[in-house]
């Protein structure tokens, strides 16, 4: 039985297919007379489709894409890939051997891409275990920063993060009192949101980020050493799986420079900005014992919520308010 193909080689130029020994220019090739792949090209300039449209009749269509194909007669010609696809027919030998020539070219080019990534394997693993040093001293630091902000802090600014939303807003109040049509005096509200600012760095308290960083860590070095094992024609399954994921390589050190990128700006925050999160007192000045901390600040719980009543009443003033509002 006939091999649907004789290896893989690519042309780079007409003059490399004129120089094969068995090759004949204007050589007619048809359903009948085709009988295995030689080869593909892709050139810059065009060349001639040796299709026989009808005994005698060559369709000399120009193209720049085709294959090199060996006839009955052992004699090597050319067709372009649109009169291969469209004329040749979809049951043909030539369109089922093209299929398992291109899974094979791909299985090759994949294979060298491999092959050539794991000769880098030692400066590449090397880069993924300070990549993890990195991201877990950075993730302790985050942690130990969380504790001190406490629960209810922390899934508010997962919340915000998870909508992509990191501005902190107010809704900043004024009272007018006036005598009704009763003579009875009445207090009318009225408030609007206030934009206190943005908090920066705000993925870092996702700890999905980190996790999940790690699995594709793990998972690029688990490939490396895979890679080694490799047999001598692995499947095209087993080259395409492998290749996969030994790309993530480029992906995993993108996320986790970004990842690291957000460290300056999260701790760089402006503190008082988590004391307008929510209502709840003592979650309040505990975030307020932290800003007061990182102003320079010192004492204990009473003096956090007197400082916290100092930066309302400026910020009232400074709004020409009568109350500040959180959610």
């Amino acid at each position: 039985m006939n091999t649907p193909f004789i290896g893989v080689q690519t042309f780079s130029s007409p003059e490399e297919i004129w120089e094969l020994s068995a090759f004949v220019e204007e050589n007619p090739i048809n359903r009948a007379n085709y009988k295995r792949l030689i080869g593909d090209y892709n050139f810059g300039e065009e060349v001639r489709c040796c299709y026989e449209e009808r005994p005698g009749k060559l369709c000399r269509e120009p193209h720049k894409r085709g294959w090199v194909a060996e006839l009955s007669d052992g004699s090597v010609t050319i067709i372009g890939n649109h009169c291969a696809e469209a004329k040749f027919g979809a049951d043909s030998s030539l369109i089922a051997h093209r299929s398992l020539y291109n899974n094979e070219k791909r299985r090759r080019e994949r294979l060298s891409a491999i092959y050539l990534q794991i000769q880098g394997k030692s400066r590449r693993l090397e880069r993924m275990a300070q990549l993890r040093a990195q991201l877990k001293t950075l993730e302790s630091r985050v942690s130990d920063f969380a504790d001190e902000l406490g629960t209810a802090t922390v899934r508010i600014l997962q919340d915000m993060a998870q909508r992509s939303q990191p501005v902190v807003a107010v809704t900043a109040v004024r009272y007018r009192e006036y005598v009704d049509g009763e003579g009875r005096t009445k207090r009318e509200r009225s408030g609007f949101q206030q934009r206190l600012g943005a908090l920066a760095g705000l993925d870092l308290v996702r700890n999905s980020l980190f996790s999940s960083l790690y699995a594709e860590i793990n998972d690029v070095e688990r490939a490396h050493e895979e890679a080694d094992r490799l047999g001598e024609k692995p499947k095209a399954s087993e080259v395409d799986a492998l290749a996969s994921r030994l790309d993530q390589y480029d992906h995993v050190v993108r996320a986790g420079a970004q990842l690291l990128d957000l460290e300056d700006g999260f701790f760089g925050n402006d503190p008082l900005l988590f004391c307008f999160l929510h209502n709840d007192r003592v979650t309040r000045y505990r975030c307020a014992g932290i800003a007061m901390r990182k102003s320079c600040v010192t004492g204990g719980k009473e003096k956090a919520k007197a400082w916290l009543a100092d930066q309302e009443t400026a910020l009232k003033q400074k709004l020409g308010v009568d109350a500040i509002e959180m959610r």
